[in-house]
């Protein structure tokens, strides 16, 4: 038998300790994180007036922090979906429970933003 690394093998994901404050920002919107803990995850590696800029800067839509975390949040989201959509399609019936939450979820919040104009912008 071969010893030798599978070629897809998928790696180890970096620890927050590693990653710069971008990869943070990014990987905490991917986990939904609220933004509080974002800045206190990067707490040692910035001064106090860095962190509360940073608070700032992920409640401002326009800035490249807020864009970061927004697409860390989608692409969170799509991974989620994806996942739980293979798993339906391969049988699971959990996976099409927990999908259909989610499309119905997904689908009442639309509806809210459209007719109410309140909730999470698109």
């Amino acid at each position: 038998m071969d010893n030798t690394p599978m070629e897809h093998e998928e790696s180890k994901p970096k620890a927050l300790a590693e990653m710069d404050k971008n990869e943070v920002i990014f990987a905490c919107g991917k986990l939904n994180l609220p933004t509080a803990q974002v800045v206190r995850i990067l707490h040692d590696k910035l001064t106090a007036s860095e962190r509360g800029a940073l608070l700032m800067a992920l409640e401002d839509k326009a800035s490249p922090e807020f864009q970061l975390y927004a697409q860390g949040q989608a692409q969170g989201d799509a991974e989620i979906k994806l996942s739980l959509h293979e798993n339906a399609a391969y049988g699971d019936s959990d996976a099409y429970k927990n999908l259909t939450a989610e499309q119905r979820k997904d689908a009442i919040n639309q509806s809210i933003r459209k007719n109410f104009g309140i909730g999470e912008d698109d």
